[in-house]
């Protein structure tokens, strides 16, 4: 299968990011967000895919070579299946490992664990365009990610290989979605 890369950029100097991608073979088109947030880089980065599945990922992360392979193969397997993740290895600033993650396997509509803990890593998912779609794609909603999954166990199981897909950067200033949670919740 043919894999195209879209990056929505919103802080980056296209030109660099153009240059380096360029060198890489890969087919690749770069969209610049003008709203300021997440959220509207998202839906603008759903707005511009065509495809059947939508594999997300973060800047400062890195893909485990099998990733897309291996989430791709189970979504064909699985068609109810709405979104799919895996495991992460967390890695300092420098690379290094310092943890790992523990995903459930499968959360289902009818489990109460999508509203424990965000049951999948955003940067690790895989998900079906158009389910994304017929639920309204992302809202302005924070954790938007969390948001998406509850909204998304509605439509089909969520579930997570037990292969690690992604070395996921954890950087000493950042807030968790628990906590960006938490916080939510006490302001409402």
């Amino acid at each position: 299968e043919k894999f195209e890369v879209l990056l929505v950029a919103d802080r980056v100097e296209l030109v660099e990011v153009n240059k380096i991608l360029g060198k890489s073979g890969l087919n690749f088109r770069v969209i610049e967000s003008t709203n300021p947030g997440i959220v509207p880089a998202l839906n603008l980065g759903l707005a511009n895919i065509t495809s059947e599945f939508v594999a997300r990922m973060d800047e400062d992360d890195l893909m485990m070579p099998r990733r897309l392979e291996l989430q791709y193969q189970h979504m064909l397997r699985n068609k109810e299946t709405s979104v799919v993740g895996g495991q992460l290895l967390l890695i300092d600033a420098d690379d290094e490992v310092i943890g790992i993650s523990g995903y459930r396997r499968r959360i289902s509509k009818a489990s109460f664990h999508v509203f424990e803990s965000s049951p999948i890593a955003h940067p690790a998912a895989m998900f079906r365009r158009k389910a994304v779609e017929q639920i309204g794609g992302y809202r302005d909603f924070l954790p938007e990610d969390w948001d998406l999954w509850v909204r998304l166990s509605e439509y089909g199981p969520i579930e997570n290989l037990t292969e690690t897909v992604l070395r996921y950067r954890v950087h000493p200033n950042q807030l968790s979605r628990e906590k960006m949670y938490a916080q939510q919740l006490g302001r409402q």
